[in-house]
């Protein structure tokens, strides 16, 4: 990972994860927190979290690039204070029906395409049920607030939490 200015790094935080529907809802933490992060208060230029799973469990990954002059460690804790209070907080329900339909909207949109189609129904039957591809809304529209919060405090404890800090030489 390339550092740009004398003074930047980057954190990256790896949280092992394997939890049904994560693909959709992992970085509802920091559609909202972003802002906090790099606007409101602004130690980051940029601050994402993505899963790097697919059938297997894989890494729930929390990566930002810090600004120039912005200590390390002051950003980590920031970091850590919204995955704090990610796990602290029941989502509320109006945020969780946003990501619901913006869940559902990509699961319509994949099915479009012919190739899509074929490559879920295959995604499926390499994980050992086809009829994954036709039941995977139904699983995500079920989930509640506290479904979330659940694997919240399952995923996200410290001692499952490994933090690298890329510095410029």
């Amino acid at each position: 990972i390339k550092c740009i200015t004398k003074n930047s790094g980057i954190i990256t935080k790896n949280m092992p994860i394997s939890v049904e529907g994560e693909n959709h809802f992992h970085n509802k933490m920091f559609c909202t927190n972003e802002t906090k992060l790099v606007k409101e208060k602004p130690l980051f230029n940029s601050l994402g979290a993505y899963i790097t799973a697919s059938l297997d469990p894989g890494l729930l990954m929390i990566q930002g690039t810090l600004n120039t002059g912005v200590d390390m460690e002051e950003a980590n804790a920031a970091v850590e204070e919204i995955v704090q209070e990610f796990m602290a907080e029941e989502m509320d329900s109006h945020e969780l029906e946003k990501v619901k339909n913006q869940a559902e909207a990509s699961l319509v949109f994949s099915e479009v395409a012919l190739l899509n189609r074929a490559m879920n129904i295959a995604f499926a039957a390499n994980g050992g049920n086809v009829e994954w591809v036709n039941s995977e809304n139904d699983r995500l529209m079920t989930m509640s607030p506290k479904d979330i919060q659940d694997a919240a405090k399952t995923v996200l404890k410290k001692e499952n939490c490994s933090t690298l800090f890329y510095r410029k030489g």
